[in-house]
């Protein structure tokens, strides 16, 4: 049994990029403190970067490959229907990255992303802003009423199902949602669970805390689908279960039985509930637990129905955690480039963690072995410990890991993998880590018992295109175990000296292409920029014939309206149609003024009418008192009526006037 304690990160092997990503511009302009506790809201699948705005509750996409390069602000937004409430913690995203489960301190919550390879990343505007749905995951079904207060332990989307959730509430039970129909089966039952929200049926050491998959030994993808599929989970005591979740059955099979003495080494872990577990699919898979001081490795034994494990390290912590960090928890992520790699985000920091035994085992199996398969794997182990390369706080420009938003890993070229973090205030680190180089196993004609890797096919074929065989000459089969793994780790680093030579080749011969194709870009830029000079200058042509046919237009109408009158006058009488008009204008005008002769005449009549009356009046009446003005009022009376003589006069006149013209243009029409 092996113990080691983390050393510092070697600075050569780590290529940090620090900035301000343009994704995360707008939200780090609103973002607040967050509460100390370790977060994981960012993913990398398929060359895509997802990332959970919390505050704005969106979800961000942009390619992996953009991100790195620090130069680009494409991205889209997908905008869930339904609120998601809570602090967020965790995001996972499916393989085929049409959904994302979303787990807050409340609830767990599943978003739709559809067509994120068809949509083209555009800049951020209304328009690339995608409405999806998105529902909460009840643990009971969505009709079920729940009285108690159920909470998400872990989450994890099944390998062979893209739209099975598996779920560990803290109930004690493992449930499989189908996100397609929005339905929940329990699958999986690790104890009495409490019926009412008081109840302490479960001991709390015995409570479920993490778990991960792990399969049989599986050589294609379509065995791995028809296999049973099991699980390995973790106790709040530390305690390691196996148990098998097919459609047709869901057992446990109990504590798995443990070879070494690994429990003395923290005895204070198993007090603590903050336990996380994780699997190497390899052959035999390696089961990696990690409390907060320890981090455990142990090799799963299957010996038909007996399942064992053998611990062979165990990794101290450099710091112990504090007070502020009750609610911090350990989060494992995998390197799917190359199994021999996982980090672990902790209290402490970021912990790259390299096992280059899981290469030596493949030197082991090419001989008949003397001893069983489990010791000799053990005494292997024992002699290789694993390599820890710390990330400290500082190296990623924060002052603590609490602090950290999430990370995600992609793969480079020249065996690089590429951390990409963000921090709580949205500022983004790149980290650049060397690849440990990989030994395939011998092929299966001159070995008796070769291993089976239980991953993807396309993980094996990524693999063997970057690995080369490393095989044993007979005079060194009878070697001790140490000697041979010298000898191949002295072979795998010639080869890997010619393997990266050949990638540099193949680098420089990329560089080139790139540069021609910058310069048949630069181009078509410049071709480009002419179009468009020559579609401006079409359009302001086009405009310009646009004028002058309404001009045209007008003048056509202008001469129709002249052809037409032109026309009209071919067939009319002699006069012409103004002189007509102006005839009738004057028979209206004599007409109009007969009537005025006749109510002057009517008006005459009238005061005549009166004027006789009154002096027939003056002649019958008796004498009246003459009446005394004085000379204003006199004066007044006198010239209203001088106007009126006046006025009367006028009016006159004008009556003779039109007479005469009316008798001048009667006279001129007989002639």
């Amino acid at each position: 049994m092996e113990q080691c304690t983390l050393s510092p990160i070697r600075k050569s092997s780590v290529r940090r990029s620090l900035d301000y990503h343009p994704v995360f511009k707008d939200t780090s302009e609103n973002s607040a403190e967050s509460n100390p506790i370790t977060r994981n809201l960012v993913e990398v699948k398929n060359d895509l970067l997802f990332a959970y705005d919390g505050i704005n509750r969106h979800v961000l996409v942009t390619r992996a490959s953009s991100f790195l390069s620090q130069k680009t602000d494409r991205y889209e937004i997908y905008s869930p229907e339904e609120v998601i409430y809570g602090e967020a913690t965790t995001m996972r995203v499916n393989e085929n990255t049409t959904k994302a489960a979303i787990r807050t301190d409340i609830a767990l919550f599943v978003i739709d992303l559809p067509h994120v390879h068809h949509r083209c990343m555009l800049p951020p505007s209304v328009h690339n802003v995608t409405k999806c749905r998105s529902w909460k995951v009840q643990p009971l079904g969505p009709k079920m009423h729940v009285k108690f207060s159920y909470s998400v332990l872990q989450m994890r989307w099944h390998p062979c199902h893209h739209y099975h959730l598996v779920v560990l509430f803290n109930d004690n039970y493992l449930r499989l949602v189908d996100t397609e129909t929005n339905t929940t089966q329990q699958i999986l039952s690790l104890g009495n669970h409490p019926r009412y929200p008081l109840s302490t049926v479960i001991p709390l050491a015995e409570n479920a805390v993490d778990f991960d998959f792990a399969f049989k030994n599986i050589t294609t993808d379509k065995q791995l689908r028809a296999a049973d599929q099991g699980v390995v989970l973790v106790q709040a005591n530390g305690q390691i279960l196996y148990a098998e979740i097919a459609p047709d059955k869901s057992c446990v099979q109990g504590p798995l039985d443990t070879i070494g003495e690994w429990r003395s080494i923290g005895i204070e872990d198993f007090s603590r509930k903050k336990w996380a577990i994780s699997v190497m699919l390899i052959q035999p898979p390696i089961v990696i637990t990690v409390s907060d001081t320890f981090i455990y490795h142990f090799v799963l034994f299957d010996e038909g129905q007996q399942k064992y494990l053998v611990h062979f390290e165990s990794i101290k912590m450099v710091a112990q955690p504090d007070d502020s960090c009750k609610r911090c928890s350990n989060i494992i992520i995998k390197d799917a480039v190359t199994i021999t790699r996982y980090f672990v985000l902790t209290h402490a920091g970021l912990i790259a963690v390299i096992m280059p035994i899981i290469d030596c085992l493949t030197g082991f199996w090419k001989e008949e072995m003397g001893v069983s398969t489990a010791a000799k794997i053990k005494e292997c182990l024992n002699e290789n410990n694993a390599n820890i390369e710390f990330i400290q706080p500082g190296d990623i420009g924060l002052t603590s890991p609490l602090h950290l938003y999430g990370f995600g890993l992609t793969s480079g070229h020249r065996f690089t993998t590429h951390v990409l973090l963000v921090s709580t205030d949205f500022q983004t680190t790149t980290l650049s880590l060397d690849n440990l180089f990989r030994l395939m196993p011998p092929t299966p004609d001159i070995i008796s018992q070769p291993p089976q890797i239980t991953l993807p096919d396309i993980l094996a074929q990524i693999q063997t295109d970057n690995s080369s065989y490393v095989l044993l000459n007979d005079e060194h089969k009878k070697n001790k175990p140490k000697q041979n793994l010298e000898l191949l780790i002295r072979q795998a680093a010639l080869l890997k000296e010619k393997k990266i030579h050949r990638h540099n080749e193949i680098a420089d011969m990329i560089e080139t292409n790139i540069q021609t194709l910058q310069s048949t870009l630069f181009r078509q830029k410049q071709e480009l920029i002419q179009l468009k000079l020559d579609r401006e200058f079409l359009q302001t042509n086009a405009e310009r014939i646009a004028e002058v046919y309404e001009e045209v237009n007008d003048s056509q109408n202008d001469l129709l309206g002249r052809f037409q009158k032109i026309a009209l006058s071919a067939t009319s009488p002699i006069i012409s149609l103004a002189e007509m008009k102006m005839k009738e204008d004057l028979v209206q005008f004599k007409k109009k003024t007969e009537d005025l002769c006749i109510g002057i005449q009517m008006v005459e009549a009238d005061s005549n009418f009166l004027a006789t009356n009154q002096l027939s009046k003056k002649l019958n009446s008796a004498p009246r008192k003459p009446i005394h003005l004085n000379e204003s009022r006199k004066k007044l009376i006198f010239e209203e009526l001088c106007s009126m003589n006046l006025r009367i006069a006028t009016l006159k006149t004008s009556v003779d006037n039109l007479n005469n013209k009316i008798k001048s243009f009667d006279n001129e029409d007989l002639e």
